[in-house]
């Protein structure tokens, strides 16, 4: 985003502005309109962010799958395997909608951990939701499993 002058400044820059001891009067009506308009961006981002169904498995992440919510629909049992090299950060919510559990399992060379124990790798029930997502501190195709996990 731009100010009048237009110079690109970013939200952290307005409202650090705000934050820096300048007095309240520094944020200008714009500078609000701004902050407004670029968060209403990213909810609208975020909204319409690529659901992918899934109604039967098993069912293999891939690249496309990152940033995403996988919605899980069915009765019987599904598998989400986790692969090695997918692309840094991976992040993913997966939601189980229908009665079927989801397991999250991690191919050979990958690894998911869950607080309380690498064998909670399984939703909770119906309506449960978790995410998985890539701690690249902790090495390469390395995951952290939290949520909704039983």
């Amino acid at each position: 985003m731009s100010d009048t002058t237009g110079t690109v400044r970013t939200d952290s820059d307005l409202l650090n502005e705000f934050r820096d001891g300048q007095p309240a009067g520094s944020i200008t009506p714009q500078d609000v309109r701004d902050i407004i308009a670029s968060m209403s961006a990213r909810l609208s981002a975020v909204q319409t962010k690529a659901r992918n169904a899934i109604t039967s498995g098993p069912y293999t992440l891939s690249n496309t799958d990152n940033g995403t919510m996988l919605v899980v629909n069915s009765s019987a049992a599904i598998t989400v395997n986790v692969p090695t090299g997918l692309t840094a950060p991976f992040d993913l919510v997966i939601v189980q909608a229908g009665t079927g559990q989801v397991t999250i399992a991690a191919a050979s060379g990958s690894a998911v951990h869950i607080h309380g124990g690498d064998t909670l790798n399984h939703t909770a029930g119906q309506y449960a939701s978790v995410t998985l997502s890539s701690v690249s501190a902790l090495g390469t195709d390395v995951y952290i499993l939290a949520g909704d996990v039983a």
